[in-house]
């Protein structure tokens, strides 16, 4: 498998325009004004965590060697956060099965991606299952 292939689904030069796109798509998806500020609210809350999270172990020497954590994992928790939106969104007048299915692939997604993050040995366990946490919690939410 091509685990770089596959980590670029978590890399923020493919999620960020995502986002946008996401952004700009809302207002025709949702009779709800406040969800477009939600959505930019959920995304920027997880790449401010994760940015807070790398900024206190460089700057500062804040983490955990015993669980060897430096920071969320930004491809993870951005994924995360985004994926589950998208296919959320696309399958919106699908069958239920069938957006069931497609939301269960916008969960599997970052999950794939976390993985992938740990075969390249970008990251450790706890970095990657905090990022996972993280994002599925904003996206949830969202």
């Amino acid at each position: 498998m091509h685990w770089k292939t596959l980590t670029y689904f978590g890399d923020s030069m493919l999620l960020i325009p995502t986002a946008v796109i996401i952004a700009l798509v809302l207002p025709w998806k949702s009779d709800n004004r406040r969800t477009v500020l939600y959505w930019i609210v959920a995304f920027g809350l997880a790449g401010l965590f994760v940015s807070l999270s790398k900024i206190l172990f460089l700057g500062f020497g804040i983490g955990s060697a015993r669980f060897n954590f430096t920071g969320f994992s930004g491809h993870s928790a951005m994924s995360a956060t985004l994926w589950p939106v998208m296919l959320w969104l696309i399958s919106g007048r699908w069958p239920v099965l069938w957006r069931g299915f497609a939301i269960g692939v916008g969960y599997m997604i970052p999950l794939m991606v976390g993985f992938s993050r740990l075969v390249i040995h970008a990251h450790s366990k706890s970095e990657v299952a905090t990022g996972l946490l993280l994002g599925f919690t904003l996206s949830t939410a969202f």
